[in-house]
């Protein structure tokens, strides 16, 4: 083979290899986004470790007692119901019901279990008061009551834009895996056609090596950057608990990447002790 011809296929290879290298950092960024951002169990951890409940809990209960003063319900009656029935966790535990509908694509539920047992509440506190239960429009009036307070619970544990967010993750749920066999499908072609332009693999190895040590870097090192310099902490939403959620989820996510890249390195590492071991052996 004329050295025109070698130098020739040492470029075409060497822009394989940096193909290569860049389809298989997309292919383990598509998978962390799968295994991750659309992953309804990965964001429901996220947010139990956030502190979206212990953020909205004051909230709500300040929301519960200034509505009651309107209906002449005394404070101390919502700062007992809220010790016993509504703790950050659950809080965090609903907000969870309502991602998980996002992600199944299904509506909220309407919550009347939260609905029934305030209402409950009301209906002995009205007793207590020593107001007339028996009649009809009183009980009308509890249950109206209890209605208004749960739509108001219901507005803090909503996802904003849920109805519109809802179609766009199932159909990234469905076209991800995909985009993943595509990008997947090609780096193999990619590796084949390198392996079998070398009668000698040592060569083979070390673009396979050079391949993986550079998606390796590409899925850390800019990902540990956002993490040490905590980016995601910097980024400004309005309300505070979504803040924390989104935080969580950016930072896991993050995470995700750099163990993704750190994998790909350690096959960078593989291939290289396999070049070199066989380079002593000749």
């Amino acid at each position: 083979m004329s050295k025109k011809t070698n130098s020739t296929r040492k470029v075409i290879i060497t822009l394989l290899s940096f193909s290569l290298s860049v389809i298989l950092a997309l292919t383990g960024l598509l998978s962390v986004v799968f295994l991750s951002i659309l992953s309804p169990r990965f964001v429901g951890k996220s947010l139990q470790k956030s502190s979206f409940g212990a953020i909205e809990l004051p909230r709500i209960k300040e929301h519960f007692i200034s509505y009651g003063a309107a209906g002449n319900v005394d404070e101390a009656f919502f700062t007992d119901y809220f010790e016993k029935n509504i703790t950050a966790e659950t809080i965090t535990n609903d907000m969870a019901k309502s991602i998980y509908a996002i992600y199944n694509g299904s509506k909220e539920e309407n919550n009347t279990e939260f609905s029934d047992a305030l209402y409950n509440a009301l209906y002995k506190y009205a007793e207590e008061m020593y107001m007339d239960v028996g009649d009809k429009e009183i009980r009308e009036g509890i249950r109206q009551f209890a209605n208004d307070l749960t739509a108001l619970y219901n507005r803090y544990i909503s996802f904003p834009y849920s109805e519109s967010i809802s179609p766009v993750i199932k159909k990234a749920v469905k076209l991800t895996p995909l985009a993943i066999a595509a990008t997947a499908l090609l780096s193999i072609a990619i590796i084949v056609v390198i392996f079998l332009s070398y009668k000698e693999k040592l060569n083979a190895f070390l673009y396979f090596a050079s391949a993986a040590g550079g998606t390796g870097l590409m899925l850390t090192v800019f990902p540990l950057f956002i993490l040490i310099t905590k980016q995601a902490e910097k980024f400004t939403l309005a309300d505070e608990a979504f803040r924390s959620f989104f935080i969580k989820v950016m930072n896991g996510f993050t995470i995700n990447t750099i163990i993704c890249g750190i994998v790909f390195l350690l096959i960078s590492a593989v291939f290289y002790f396999l070049s070199f071991n066989k380079k002593s052996k000749i």
